[in-house]
């Protein structure tokens, strides 16, 4: 409905902050199922990062993009010139390119997981009702999808996309 009242500053507001932090959740799902995975492929030894910390770094490095980004969506919110909607654009566009290396990182770390154990087979990897390889390729489907959303909102608010936020 927002988008018929784009005058309406807080309604607005909130649902392009929605829009802009819903891909972080998502990604966190990701980081936890690669942790699962590693503990159900018992290829603890097959990671660059322990399992207990592959989850707790990357939905840890999560938190820090979604702050980053809600500071800049606040400061949004609250501008009142050009030079601050330009500030919060900056610092939410921030939050965006480190989300995005942040999933980089990851699918570096899950792709040399999934080599080491391609290459080291463990008896739990030929489960047939346990097909880790498909999941894996969910897992990359899904960030890359995270990814190229991300790399559009990062051409967005480079390109002054929120400047919406300054109708007040």
């Amino acid at each position: 409905m927002c988008n018929y009242r784009q005058d309406a500053l807080t309604p607005y507001a909130i649902q392009a902050l929605l829009i802009l932090l819903a891909p972080i959740l998502f990604a966190a799902t990701v980081y936890m199922f690669l942790g699962r995975l590693i503990r159900k492929t018992r290829g603890e030894r097959y990671s660059i990062i322990r399992s207990t910390w592959l989850t707790k770094i990357f939905v840890g490095g999560d938190i820090a993009c979604f702050l980053i980004q809600a500071l800049g969506a606040g400061i949004l919110t609250n501008a009142d010139t050009a030079k601050e909607v330009k500030r919060g654009e900056k610092i939410i566009l921030g939050g965006l390119i480190f989300q995005i290396l942040v999933v980089i990182l990851f699918m570096v770390v899950a792709i040399i997981f999934q080599n080491r154990l391609r290459a080291q087979p463990k008896s739990e990897s030929f489960e047939t009702r346990f097909d880790w390889k498909r999941y894996m390729t969910l897992l990359y489907i899904v960030s890359t999808l995270i990814t190229v959303r991300n790399i559009f909102r990062v051409i967005e608010y480079a390109g002054g996309g929120m400047s919406l936020f300054s109708l007040r």
